[in-house]
């Protein structure tokens, strides 16, 4: 099945661990690939270390609001569809497959969109796929059949408190 986590609010890639956790003590292979993130994270570090789950990064980090050039875009976009390639090249040896930070490679036109889809709808019946990010695409939506919406209700970034280690990231 294909579960959609998405919004604004705290906890998306958290979830998205936990269900590679959870599916790896249940002797299940997952493939966690992660866009628009740095690899450096917590829960990076440690998923790297469990039998069973394998991390996939693309090459650089990208920033997400920064200014980019078109020559820039293009990179982002071959080394993102590249990511989302290799994933699913692997379908065969594993069990789920998590795109962390996906939807947002979806949805600002970072990744070959049409690839994205064929890939999710093929392999729905085969596997778990979970597709992280913040802004709802109705396609990946319609394509779902979980879809959870993470809503910030309070969140100490309005305070100017800057992110955490050990707790965002």
């Amino acid at each position: 099945m294909v579960q959609l986590y998405y919004g604004f609010g705290k906890g998306k890639t958290s979830a998205a661990a936990g269900a590679a956790v959870r599916a790896a003590g249940n002797g299940m292979r997952v493939i966690f690939a992660q866009f628009f993130k740095d690899g450096k994270s917590g829960e990076i570090k440690v998923l790297r270390d469990i039998p069973g789950i394998t991390v996939l990064l693309p090459k650089s980090d990208y920033k997400l609001f920064e200014n980019m050039t078109d020559m820039r875009k293009k990179e982002i976009f071959e080394d993102y569809t590249k990511l989302l390639r290799s994933a699913f090249e692997r379908e065969n040896d594993c069990d789920m497959i998590i795109l962390d930070e996906a939807l947002d490679a979806y949805t600002g036109g970072f990744v070959d969109r049409e690839l994205f889809l064929s890939c999710i709808k093929s392999c729905r019946d085969k596997l778990e796929i979970i597709v992280t990010g913040h802004a709802k695409s109705d396609d990946i939506a319609d394509a779902a059949d979980y879809v959870t919406e993470f809503t910030a209700v309070r969140h100490p970034y309005e305070k100017g408190v800057k992110a955490r280690r050990g707790i965002e990231y």
